[in-house]
């Protein structure tokens, strides 16, 4: 397991960071209409806050994570991450990998395995 600030990261979390036009708010409204739709379809009852953490917009400080996370990979990429939503599981295993296609095309986003 890695821990960087503010985040903890293993072998099952996912970073999405997302080419949106859509607010934090919108972002965040469509995540539990999604996660909404998938607990009906799936008789779950998974919770936000068990699935997600908080959508934020990026800092440098996401910048500087996710270069040294990753090292010089998709380095351009990260260098854009400011201002960008990005959206975080809650801890591993927690995002059901049946919603990763919806998350990635509908916020034209790019996803990171974190481990």
């Amino acid at each position: 397991m890695k821990i960087r600030t503010a985040f903890v990261s293993n072998s099952s979390s996912e970073s999405f960071i997302c080419e949106t036009n859509l607010t934090v708010e919108e972002v965040k409204d469509f995540l539990v209409e999604l996660l909404n739709f998938y607990n009906k379809f799936t008789d779950n009852t998974n919770a936000f806050e068990d699935v997600f953490d908080e959508p934020y917009e990026g800092t440098r400080g996401d910048i500087d994570f996710y270069k040294d996370f990753f090292g010089r990979q998709n380095q351009d990429r990260f260098d854009k991450v400011v201002g960008k939503i990005i959206i975080n599981s809650s801890s591993d295993n927690t995002i059901p990998y049946s919603l990763f296609e919806f998350i990635e095309q509908k916020f034209d986003a790019y996803r990171y395995h974190l481990g």
